[in-house]
This record gives structure tokens, C-alpha cells and sequence, in this order.
């Protein structure tokens, strides 16, 4: 008896002891949990070092109770604790997940559960899935059982809604918090939020009444104090109220101790000194911001503003690259790292020297100039600056007329030349070389310009009849030599002249009218000026009434959608709409339209036609010879699209897919006959209709010279059976618009 109960004795030590070791581990695990969460965060809003490294232990803390004590009373506590700590670690976002669902699963009455949902939908979001976590909370705020728990989870929905920029939405839960839950803790942060969602909409107004009333009420925290006190500098920064603004954040930087919350001020505070031109301060306190938070979303920020500050207000580009290049080394993730590398990438283009001849590179002056004109657009934020450019664009054909006249008339004193050579040179005495005659070379040795912009003075130019003069000691000079001479410059003038003249017409017909439009966008969406816009349309009406551009202008004057459409093009797709529907009824008038239409090649309507010629003269009306012409430029168009992939099902550019078909049977018997009688005919398949008739020529057989080789008979292939082509590609198959 006495053996059974030091036994039981002895049992009872151990559990106590076991129960107290467990008790232990779980204070630990909270201790260091506590920890972590009452350091500052750093300048990223991330956990310190020092934190991740107690959540770390608080999670292994956790581990032993759920592995040594699963069923113990401390097991929920244990597995949320775990959860949170994997949460606020970051880089842990899964795991987290895995845990808060475990917790609700297992312990599906544990106190700790209602929070587990909030944390979930937080991890859900985290992890993009955003439909999933605002779900979750929508479900969770119909729950009864949680009522306790609806404030916190109605804050959670309102903040996603401010970060996915659904104002109107945000704005009912933060209300249904104010007006149902004002006794709660999430009374005053619903507050703070109802105000923020008044800045991110913009309207500093109101955003700036709702936290000067946050900042006044007795019981709001000190931090959430803080917060809004930062809000109210930001609104008056944006209402340019730059004394008063500048007052509150030299303020709030002298009371805040927040790492995390620091940063941002002070980057406020170098907007501040930029905006009263206290430029050395500003420049001071961004060099300290990045000197002493590197690598940090607020370093970042003060380069991006630095770039901003050496590009707009100083006037120096290749720093502001410098600057723009170093927001992304900063902090990758910076909400400034993408718009810094595309203003980066503008002004990088835009200061690079244009060295290019004009003359000789339109499209590369053009290509230049366009895109640096797209970027003062955007994200340059400098409209006059676009506008100089495409006023450059329009200047160029005035330079290249000038140039063109001068050439034109150097033409003329060209052929006046040659005209005064070739009379010497059939001049008796002469055949061989003009004797004591000198030809002077000032009127003949005509360079060609290398600018577009020189314009040739003719004010010295000699006609050659007038330069002969005699002297017997000068060797002969060959008039063949320097008539050849001559015209090879000729040549090459009569080149240049070629290209101004396709450069003038491409500026007729497409450039200047798209730098009108262009420049009337700018007018209009940029810098608000519909007088501009009014002006430079009647201006296009007037030169361009038909111009696809035109008619853009127009649209966009009126607010309309904006659709480039080319009346060529809607006339050319008409014609072809209208031809194919005559052919039932009046086929001879289809193919007539439709062989206009093949000469088309800038709208594809061409393609569509010749597809459509070749279907008729093999199906409709078998003519081989035809049809192979039509299908093979069909085949040719690199844009053929589906006609081409329909078209090699049953002809492969030399011979058609099929045989044995009774549909091809006069054309094989009229081919075969022009080999046996030598006869030569023009269009022995075509089909005669009332509007196109084409008679065969008989040649005389006895004429051999005059008969040209015979057609080779069309190879047919060795397909089997009866099988009418046309049911090879049914009418129904066939590429529709």
C-alpha cells in the first residue's frame, strides 16, 4: 500500500513538473512574441532584425507544445501564437495561411478563432487573393456569433477597399463603424481612414477637416494623433499652403520617435523646402534621408524628388538621369521605381545628339522627333515642348521646297550646258577634241548638297558658251569626256530631286496632317485650349476635308470615340461588299468590279478579290489558267491570312489537289488540243458574258514562226475517286470578314 502510493506520489511530481515546464514554454513564447511587437519597425515598415529573430523563437516555442502537448488546454493558444508570429515574420505568408486554417478547423469553438478569419483574409490578400479575402470578411460580418469581432473585420474590408481605390465602398464601411461602433477601439482608426479615403479621392478640403477633427478629439491615441498630423501637412502641401504646412511637419518631426514614420516626414519636409525655394536645405535633406535610411522606400523617394528638382527646376538632364537610374537601386519596390525609369528612358532619348541628314533619313527624323514628342507628353508632363517638336516636323517641307527650286533651276543651267557641248561637238573640226578651246569648269562641276537646309545661290552661274575661250597653248579638251562628265551629276541631282519630291508627297499625304492632329490633341487633353483645337481643324478642313485625320480632329472636338478611318479604305471595302453581292444575280458585274478592286494592295480588299476571281474560274466558271493566276498573288501576299490557309487546301501554287472531277474535263480536252493543232489561244477558258467577251484568235497552222510553245498541261494529282472539288472546301469555309 505504502509502495502504491509513493508510486502515485512519484507520478503526480512528474505531471506537475511537465505541466509546469509546458506552462513555462508558452509564457516564453509569449514574452518573446511581445517583444517583437513593440520594436519599431524600420524605415520599410518591415520588422527589425532583432523581431524576426524573437518570432522565430516564438514560433519553435510554440512547436513543443503542439508536438509534446497537442491535447493540452494551451494547444489553441499555441497554434494562433504560431500563426501570428509566421504572419508578422513576413516571407511566411503560406505557412501563416496553413496555420489559421488548421486553428479554425481543429478548434472550431476556441476564443481565438474569430481573429484567425481577420488574420486569414489578410493572409489571403497577401498571397493575391483578393476576391477570397474580402468573401471571407463579408461572410464573417453576417455571423452573429462574432458581433464582438465586426468592427475589427469592417476595418479590414475598408482598408482593402482604400488600397484597391474603391472609395465608395470604403466609405460604407468606415460609416457603418462610426455610426454602429463608436465606443469601440476601431471607432477612432475608422476615423483616420474616413479621412484618408477623402485624400486618396483627392479632395484635400475635406480630407483636411476630417483630421484636423481626428487631432482635436479627446480620445485618440497619441500615435493615431501623430498619423493625422502628418495627413494635415500632406493636405496643405497639395493646397500649396506651404507656410502653414511647412510649421505642422517641422513639428511633427520634432515629436515623432517612430522609425518607420520618420522617413516619410522628412521626405515631406524636402518637398516643403523645395516648394519655398530654400533649394540648399532641400538639397541638404535629401542627401541626409538617403545617407541615413538606405535602401528604404523613403530614400527612393528623396532621389525621385531630386531628379524632379535637377530636371524641371535646374535645367539639368544627365543629373536627372544620374538621379532618376538611382530610385530603383534604392528600393526596387518603390512606388516611384517604374515612373523614374520611364522618365529616365525619355530624357535619355531626348538628350541624345540628332546628328542625321534629313534629306536622306525622313523616317529617322521623323521616328526621332515623334517619340520625343511622346515623351513631353508623357511622363514629362511638358506639352509646349511636344508642340516644338512637331512644329519642327511641319518646318521640314519648306526647307526641302527651297531646296528643290534651287536644284530645279541648277537643272536647267545643267542642260543649258550639255545643249552648248553638243553643239561644239558637232561643230566641223571639232570630232576629235576642240583645239585652243578651254572649257571652264566653274558652270559644270556641280557638287551635290550635303543639308537639306542649304539653299544653292545661281547668282554666279556662267552659261558654258560663255566661259570658251581661245588659248593655243591649253591641250584639247574631248567633248565626249565632259558631256559623260556632266551627266552623271545631272544623274545624280535628278536623284535628289526624286527623293524631295516623294518626301514632299509623303508630308502632303500623311505627315503634316498627323502633326495637325497631334498638336490638336495636345490642345485639347493637355492644355485645355479648344480655341487651338477649333483653329487647326478649320485649318485641315480647308487642305484635308477627305484626311482620316480630319475626320479624327472632328470627333474629338465633339467628344466622340476616336476611329482613324480612311474613306479609301471605307470605299474600297463598299465596292467589294457590293460586288460579291452580285454574284448570283449579276456575275458578269462582279467580276468587272472585282478585277478594279485587284490592283488595290494597301487595304487587303486587293487579296480578297483575286481569291475570289479564283474560286469563280475554278469553280463557277473552269478556267485553270486564270484561276492559277489569280490564286498565285493570293499566295504571294504575306497578309493572306485564312485565304491563303483555305487556298492550299486544294491548290499548292503550281497544280490543283484534285482530279477525276468532270468539272475539269473541257478544260484538260481544250489544253490537250492546243498542243495537237499548234494553236495559240489568248483566253481559249475564258466565260463569255454580256459585258466581257473575249474571242479567240485562230493562228494559221502553215505560219510556224508566229506559234508560240504550247500551255504544259496543268498537273493534276493522283487523287482517287469522284469527289467534286467543291466539296473539298465547302461554301461555308470560306474566310469571312
Amino acid at each position: 500500500m505504502k509502495n502504491i502510493s509513493l508510486i502515485g506520489i512519484a507520478i503526480f511530481c512528474i505531471l506537475l513538473v511537465s505541466a509546469c515546464g509546458i506552462d513555462n514554454t508558452m509564457y516564453n513564447a509569449k514574452k518573446y512574441f511581445r517583444l517583437a511587437q513593440e520594436r519599431p519597425l524600420n524605415a520599410n515598415g518591415k520588422p527589425v532584425a532583432q523581431s524576426v529573430a524573437d518570432y522565430t523563437k516564438t514560433i519553435q516555442k510554440c512547436g513543443v507544445i503542439l508536438t509534446e502537448r497537442k491535447d493540452s488546454q494551451d494547444a489553441d493558444d499555441a497554434l494562433f501564437l504560431m500563426a501570428k508570429a509566421l504572419y508578422y515574420k513576413g516571407n511566411s505568408a503560406f505557412q501563416a495561411k496553413d496555420q489559421f486554417d488548421n486553428l479554425i478547423k481543429a478548434f472550431p469553438y476556441s476564443p481565438f478563432v474569430p481573429e484567425a478569419y481577420i488574420y486569414l483574409a489578410k493572409v489571403n490578400r497577401e498571397i493575391n487573393r483578393t476576391k477570397e479575402a474580402k468573401a471571407l470578411l463579408e461572410e464573417f460580418i453576417r455571423k452573429p456569433q462574432y458581433r464582438d469581432n465586426h468592427p475589427q473585420a469592417l476595418l479590414t474590408l475598408a482598408d482593402f477597399e482604400l488600397k484597391d481605390k474603391d472609395f465608395v465602398r470604403a466609405q460604407y464601411w468606415l460609416e457603418k463603424i462610426i455610426s454602429e461602433y463608436p465606443k469601440t477601439k476601431e471607432f477612432a482608426e475608422a476615423y483616420f481612414l474616413f479621412g484618408k479615403n477623402y485624400y486618396l479621392q483627392k479632395d484635400y478640403a475635406k480630407s483636411l477637416h476630417e483630421f484636423k477633427s481626428l487631432v482635436a478629439a479627446r480620445r485618440i491615441g497619441k500615435d493615431l494623433k501623430m498619423d493625422g498630423n502628418y495627413y494635415i501637412a500632406l493636405n496643405l502641401y497639395y493646397m500649396k499652403d506651404y507656410q502653414n504646412g511647412y510649421r505642422v511637419i517641422r513639428k511633427l518631426i520634432n515629436n515623432e520617435y517612430r522609425t518607420d514614420k520618420i522617413a516619410p516626414a522628412r521626405v515631406l519636409k524636402a518637398r516643403y523646402l523645395l516648394a519655398l525655394r530654400d533649394y540648399k536645405d532641400a538639397d541638404q535633406e535629401m542627401d541626409y534621408i538617403v545617407r541615413t535610411y538606405p535602401r528604404t522606400a523613403a530614400s527612393a523617394e528623396a532621389q525621385y524628388i531630386k531628379a524632379q528638382y535637377q530636371y524641371y527646376t535646374q535645367g539639368l538632364a544627365v543629373d536627372a538621369i544620374a538621379s532618376y537610374n538611382r530610385v530603383r537601386s534604392e528600393f526596387n519596390a518603390s512606388d516611384f521605381a517604374a515612373v523614374s525609369q520611364i522618365k529616365a528612358t525619355a530624357l535619355t532619348h531626348i538628350i541624345k545628339p540628332s546628328v542625321v541628314n534629313v534629306e536622306q533619313n525622313l523616317q529617322q527624323f521623323t521616328d526621332y522627333q515623334f517619340q520625343a514628342a511622346d515623351y513631353f507628353v508623357s511622363p514629362l508632363e511638358l506639352p509646349d515642348s511636344a508642340l516644338v517638336r512637331y512644329d519642327m516636323v511641319l518646318k521640314q517641307p519648306l526647307q526641302f521646297r527651297a531646296t528643290l527650286d534651287s536644284l530645279q533651276q541648277k537643272m536647267q543651267v545643267i542642260d543649258r550646258n550639255l545643249d552648248s557641248l553638243r553643239a561644239l561637238k558637232n561643230t566641223p573640226g571639232t570630232s576629235k577634241g576642240i583645239d585652243s578651246m578651254k572649257v571652264a569648269s566653274d558652270s559644270t562641276d556641280l557638287m551635290v548638297l550635303h543639308t537639306t537646309t542649304e539653299i544653292d545661290s545661281l547668282a554666279d552661274e556662267v552659261d558654258l558658251a560663255d566661259t570658251l575661250q581661245t588659248d593655243v597653248a591649253e591641250p584639247a579638251v574631248n567633248p565626249d569626256l565632259e558631256i559623260a562628265k556632266i551627266e552623271a551629276q545631272k544623274e545624280q541631282i535628278q536623284t535628289r530631286i526624286t527623293s524631295l519630291e516623294n518626301s514632299l508627297t509623303l508630308f502632303q499625304n500623311e505627315l503634316i496632317p498627323f502633326c495637325y492632329f497631334a498638336k490638336g490633341s495636345i490642345y485639347k487633353n493637355k492644355l485645355s485650349n479648344l480655341s487651338a483645337v477649333d483653329s487647326l481643324y478649320a485649318l485641315m478642313l480647308r487642305d484635308y476635308p477627305d484626311d482620316k485625320y480630319t475626320i479624327s480632329l472632328n470627333q474629338m472636338r465633339k467628344g466622340e470615340a476616336i476611329r482613324l478611318i480612311d474613306k479609301m479604305r471605307v470605299k474600297s471595302e463598299t465596292m467589294l461588299d457590293t460586288a460579291l453581292g452580285y454574284a448570283e444575280t449579276m456575275p458578269d458585274s462582279m467580276l468587272i468590279m472585282l478585277n478594279e478592286l485587284t490592283e488595290e494592295t494597301a487595304f487587303g480588299t486587293g487579296m480578297k478579290a483575286d481569291f475570289r476571281l479564283g474560286w469563280y474560274y475554278t469553280f463557277e466558271a473552269p478556267d485553270t489558267l486564270q484561276a492559277k493566276e489569280y490564286f498565285n498573288r493570293v499566295l504571294a501576299d504575306p497578309n493572306s491570312g485564312d485565304y491563303g490557309l483555305t487556298l492550299r487546301r486544294f491548290y499548292d501554287g503550281k497544280r490543283f489537289l484534285f482530279s477525276n472531277s468532270p468539272l475539269f474535263a473541257d478544260s484538260v480536252t481544250v489544253i490537250d488540243s492546243v498542243r495537237t493543232d499548234s494553236l495559240f489561244i489568248a483566253d481559249s477558258l475564258a466565260v463569255a458574258d454580256s459585258l466581257n467577251v473575249q474571242d479567240s484568235t485562230a493562228v494559221n497552222s502553215d505560219d510556224t514562226s508566229e506559234i508560240p510553245p504550247p500551255e504544259e498541261t496543268p498537273e493534276l494529282d493522283t487523287l482517287t475517286g469522284e469527289q467534286d472539288p467543291k466539296d473539298i472546301i465547302k461554301q461555308e469555309e470560306l474566310p469571312t470578314e
